[in-house]
């Protein structure tokens, strides 16, 4: 009796993801699909990978792009699911000095991040990864550091 209930509680583990050991479905490297983006405020990147790697309590990300005026740039930082500011690194030209990211894990399936400028905020985006794992959709909404409306989505596919 005792080894039919341990069996049943395993198999319970196997085969529910939000338990004990499921894996990160963000965790991984991601390409835009441009042409499956929508990029209603401004000219979309021409192309993007994003990198997402486990760092303690959350995640490092890396976005290596060239965007639309084929100027090559990176964003990075590491931040912990916990809603605090983290210091963000944008190599774009356009990007000021002093910028910062608040990460919160929502569910298993979505991420929220959100860009300050100082006491500023900036962005939010909504990152959703598809039930299969393959696709990843960003939902981003606010404004730039040169007060430029933001309205986009774009989608990554899982490499």
């Amino acid at each position: 009796m005792r080894v039919s209930w341990i069996m049943a509680i395993a198999a319970m583990l196997l085969i529910s993801p939000g338990l004990v050991g499921a894996e990160d479905l963000f965790i991984g490297t991601w390409k835009l699909n441009v042409e499956k983006s929508r990029f209603r405020s401004g000219p979309a990147s021409r192309s993007d990978t994003l990198t997402i790697e486990r760092a303690g309590d959350g995640v490092r990300v890396t976005i290596d792009g060239v965007n639309s005026r084929r100027v090559a740039f990176r964003i990075n930082y590491t931040a912990n699911f916990d809603g605090r500011r983290y210091p963000h690194v944008d190599t774009s030209p356009q990007s000021p000095p002093g910028l910062a990211v608040a990460v919160t894990r929502m569910d298993e399936r979505a991420l929220e991040r959100t860009t300050y400028l100082g006491d500023k905020k900036l962005t939010t985006v909504k990152w959703v990864v598809s039930e299969d794992g393959q696709l990843m959709t960003a939902t981003e909404t606010g404004t730039d550091a040169q007060r430029q409306t933001y309205n986009n989505v774009s989608v990554y596919e899982r490499q």
